[in-house]
């Protein structure tokens, strides 16, 4: 996709060439049968450099953010300039958020080699990954998650201007993984997964640990850009939160004192609806049309607090909610600025069951594109947050042909594929895993 030039349409030539970061970049092996295993043809590229240069497509507009804040005008992204918005990037998880400087520069310059034009920012928070926002390495024990480590803020500081100067803007992402401790004047800590799902959705306490973080962050001066993130134009969308709703996850509320929380939150809103409160226990599993209404606003109220939050903040992008699943949590979407969807072709987890589906995307009725449409709301600008067609799938470089044409043909503001990398520990020039 593109910003500002040849808007409409992919050309073949480029798409073809978009192949070269899609392909996985090592030896591969795959099969549709367990126990018969066909050698594939060895694809090597550098992880520093491409073959090819398609910079020049975005000469002209670099750095990223010379056209303004990105802006909603019906279903397109806008520049305030008038230009319109449209992207084809990667997404950037966990560790590969905070590289080195000197990976930064050199992974920006690739990623602009090859025709990228944004780069989601997705797991920031995971405590899992060393280092994270909150921790720079293994060595201490932080008892709670209210502060950003310095080290682990200056790559990710450096990363973004070296990012914006090769014209690459940023989706950030914020509540993604991030586990809140007792430090955090959380109750039950312990038993929170997560980002704390779906609890995170509607307990004051965890909305108001979620307000710090979007606070500290946007608030923060890059030393190498000059400016707050709220006012740095090259920052171009965000979430609020990544895979976290309240309507079919409200099955899973069982964890005290939240469980008793939300009845009571039912019970105020039934109150206020003059709607028959439910006697006994509610049953979150089977929601009836009443509970289901409660759970929809619930959800709508919780992104409402928190976009006008970042608004009264000073952040002015367009923020959606979180990915869409359609039905009632797609209807709860319709009170953000965009829409955006999550999804991916076959089998991912190789490692834990040992097959997967080796199947064309083009040959069959169910495909990625077909689930995308029907989780798009008119009116509103649609993103493609996270997709791909994970190794080692014979069919994977059909795949990126096929979403660029959709999305150019369908007009959807912009695909990221999952993913470019997640850690830094391993050699950066080999594959950790099939979403590389």
């Amino acid at each position: 996709m593109f910003t500002g030039v040849n808007k409409k349409n992919l050309p073949f030539s480029y798409m073809i060439l978009l192949l070269l970061v899609i392909i996985p970049e090592t030896y591969g092996y795959c099969s549709a049968e367990p126990d018969t295993v066909r050698k594939m043809i060895p694809y090597t590229l550098p992880w520093d450099d491409m073959p090819v240069d398609l910079s020049f497509i975005y000469k002209s507009e670099k750095p990223a953010g010379k056209h303004g804040f990105l802006q909603v005008k019906g279903e397109r992204f806008i520049f305030e300039d008038g230009t319109e918005g449209r992207f084809w990037g990667t997404n950037f998880n966990s560790a590969q958020n905070f590289p080195p400087h000197d990976q930064s520069e050199k992974i920006a310059k690739r990623l602009a080699k090859t025709g990228i034009n944004i780069v989601r920012l997705h797991q920031m928070d995971a405590e899992w990954s060393m280092p994270n926002i909150f921790q720079f390495t293994r060595g201490e024990n932080k008892p709670s998650t209210t502060g950003f480590d310095p080290e682990s803020l200056d790559r990710l500081d450096y990363l973004i201007c070296c990012l914006k100067k090769e014209g690459i803007y940023i989706f950030m992402d914020q509540l993604t993984y991030r586990r809140f401790k007792s430090g955090d004047g959380v109750g039950a800590a312990d038993r929170l997964g997560d980002a704390a799902k779906p609890y995170s959705i509607f307990d004051r306490r965890l909305i108001e640990l979620q307000k710090k973080f979007i606070y500290d962050l946007w608030t923060h001066i890059n030393p190498y850009t000059k400016l707050m993130y709220k006012d740095e134009p090259a920052i171009a969308l965000a979430s609020v939160v990544n895979e976290n709703e309240l309507i079919a996850q409200s099955r899973n509320i069982t964890i005290e004192p939240y469980r008793t929380e939300i009845e009571r939150l039912f019970g105020e809103w039934a109150g206020k609806k003059g709607v028959k409160p439910i006697p006994g226990k509610i049953d979150l599993s089977k929601p009836n049309n009443t509970l289901l209404q409660f759970l929809v606003e619930t959800q709508q109220e919780y992104y409402h607090e928190m976009t006008g939050y970042m608004r009264e903040t000073g952040v002015r992008i367009p923020v959606n909610g979180t990915f869409n699943w359609g039905g009632a949590h797609l209807y709860s979407q319709m009170v953000t600025d965009f829409t955006n969807s999550n999804v991916n072709w076959g089998q991912y987890n190789l490692w834990q069951i040992k097959k997967f589906r080796n199947e064309s995307m083009t040959g069959a009725a169910n495909n990625m594109t077909s689930r995308l449409a029907f989780n798009r709301l008119a009116g509103k600008p649609y993103f493609i947050s996270e997709w791909d067609n994970p190794w080692p799938n014979e069919w994977r470089a059909e795949s990126s042909l096929l979403m660029a044409a959709t999305g150019a043909l369908q007009g959807w503001g912009g695909l990221c594929i999952h993913t470019y990398r997640y850690t830094l520990d391993e050699d950066v020039g080999m594959i950790a895993n099939g979403f590389k």
